[in-house]
């Protein structure tokens, strides 16, 4: 017996095969076909975090200066990580790999050069990357390019479309659009970031305006035609303190995002933004996470969503109120904030500028589970912490370095795969790059797109043998049903009405579901 499709006869009728359970099976539920020829209960399993897994791959050892390291995840390969640098040798320009991974292991593939045409592009520096989320092999990246633009830096948009097989991979750029020329510090690293909205073409990206606030922008994109119309200035009750700043747009509803800040006196501060096509508008004006203590740092600040009103958030205290890297749980609903406690990350006081970049990152397959990293400048090293939550409390997994060769740059970023994968990128004394790989871990199931078997018609122990009824079939086990419903398989092995699942069949009564033929 080869699949599923020489087992099981095409056509209706009352198609009821005895299997040998591997392990327990409950009257009713649906179970899977294994490798072993048995039936199994669809079930889901939890698995652990590792941090680090796997060993430190290096992927550029001969640049003079490496800066503005970025990783990327792809959504549509879960397991391909884009990064890319800006490198100061030879021809200064950003460069870019493709990381790929197999189990544990992560190789690299070869090193793109080709830019996008645009003045200014050989010392372009400050820049982000988002996938297109509908389409592969397509994403915008968002940059700044270098001093030798004619008008000042500003900041610029290209598609990049991949092409080639892996580890031979090449990118061809659109034509860029450069929609903003104010002449920004290159240190402030501008844009941010930029994420997709959806799967409607648009994009959010945002960048400092000090001392007015932050400066947001919706980017369209129609094929390879970058358009961005006008930008708006989300302006806080006291100044923004320029790129002291993070944001982030909800996963679970691309109308909204929040901008998380330090203003002028060093207090943390929280926005709601509301999106509508190209019209940006915050919501509040402002609301104060923390004023009893000093906040500062480029690049310490970040939040991640946990669900679509509630969020983690990481910043670094300045020196005078203890230098520690802290974190809590915000909530947001119907336009009002509340937080939990927060809690230090940093496991230890740090002095000033110690914890000079820091990320919490989770991905919407593993909402629950965050990596949060930080660059700890006084040691070299990147160290990082598994975070989980229950209501507003935070716990946070033990502090592991990651790599102790993290001179000042480094990102990470989580892939959308059931365990949590993340890969982690920093610069060795600013001239050698290296990736490693960890996971957060997560919740996986045994059930596939293909290995779906059937309904258990009664109760069957591990080992035992028991019918099962199979497609075309009648199961009589169930109940509560809604009659005429379609009901479908979950991934942790309940039967209910969400097509998030796999269709099995139809209520006839409550507690009869008429399973569907066998389509392969």
């Amino acid at each position: 017996m080869a699949n599923l499709s020489e087992l099981l006869p095409q056509g209706g009728g009352q198609n009821n095969t005895d299997f040998v359970a591997d392990g327990n099976i409950t009257s009713g539920k649906p179970v899977i076909f294994t490798a072993a020829g048995k039936a199994a209960q669809v079930a889901e399993s939890t698995t652990s975090g590792s941090l680090p897994l796997g060993t430190q791959l290096t992927i550029e050892s001969s640049a003079s200066s490496i800066a503005r390291i970025k990783v990327t995840a792809d959504p549509h390969n879960t397991n391909r990580w884009m990064v890319s640098y800006y490198n100061d040798s030879g021809t200064s320009g950003l460069r870019f790999k493709f990381v790929i991974r197999a189990g544990t292991s992560l190789s690299v593939g070869n090193e793109i050069t080709t830019a996008p045409s645009v003045s200014g592009i050989n010392n372009a520096y400050a820049h982000s990357i988002a996938f297109d989320p509908s389409t592969a092999d397509k994403f915008l990246m968002v940059f700044m390019p270098g001093s030798n633009a004619p008008t000042g830096y500003g900041t610029a948009a290209v598609v990049g479309t991949i092409s080639g097989s892996a580890g031979s991979e090449s990118i061809s750029w659109g034509t860029p659009n450069r929609f903003e020329t104010d002449n920004f510090d290159v240190a402030n690293g501008i844009p941010d970031r930029v994420f997709a909205l959806g799967t409607s073409g648009n994009y959010l990206t945002a960048w400092d305006n000090d001392p007015s606030g932050v400066k947001m922008r919706v980017i369209t994109v129609s094929g390879t035609t970058v358009t961005a119309p006008g930008s708006t200035t989300i302006p806080y009750s006291t100044a923004a303190r320029g790129a002291e700043f993070g944001f982030k747009v909800n996963p679970y509803d691309a109308t909204k995002a929040l901008v998380f800040q330090i203003n002028a006196n060093k207090y943390l501060y929280i926005t709601d933004v509301a999106i509508s096509g190209s019209t940006i508008t915050a919501t509040s004006s402002g609301n104060v996470v923390d004023n009893s203590n000093t906040y500062e740092r480029m690049g310490t600040i970040d939040l991640c969503y946990l669900t679509s009103t509630k969020f983690v958030m990481i910043a670094s205290r300045e020196s005078t109120s203890g230098g520690q890297g802290r974190t809590q749980i915000g909530n947001l609903s119907s336009g009002s904030f509340s937080y939990g406690t927060q809690i230090v990350y940093s496991g230890t006081s740090y002095p000033d500028y110690a914890v000079r970049q820091a990320q919490v990152v989770n991905s919407t397959a593993t909402p629950d589970k965050w990596i949060l990293a930080w660059n700890d400048t006084t040691n070299k090293q990147v160290n990082g912490r598994i975070g989980s939550y229950s209501g507003d409390a935070i716990t946070l997994g033990t502090d592991t370095e990651m790599d102790s060769q993290a001179y000042e740059y480094f990102d990470v970023a989580k892939a959308d795969d059931a365990d949590g994968h993340f890969l982690v990128m920093g610069d060795n004394n600013s001239n050698t790059a290296w990736v490693k790989l960890g996971k957060t871990g997560g919740t996986s199931s045994n059930l596939t797109s293909t290995n779906l078997l059937g309904i258990a018609s009664g109760a069957i122990s591990d080992t035992a043998t028991g019918t099962i009824n199979t497609w075309g079939s009648r199961n009589e086990a169930q109940s509560s049903l809604t009659i005429g419903s379609d009901y479908y398989v979950q991934d942790d092995g309940t039967i209910t009405t969400s097509s998030g699942g796999q269709l099995i069949g139809k209520a006839i009564t409550a507690t009869q579901i008429n399973m569907k033929d066998y389509t392969g």
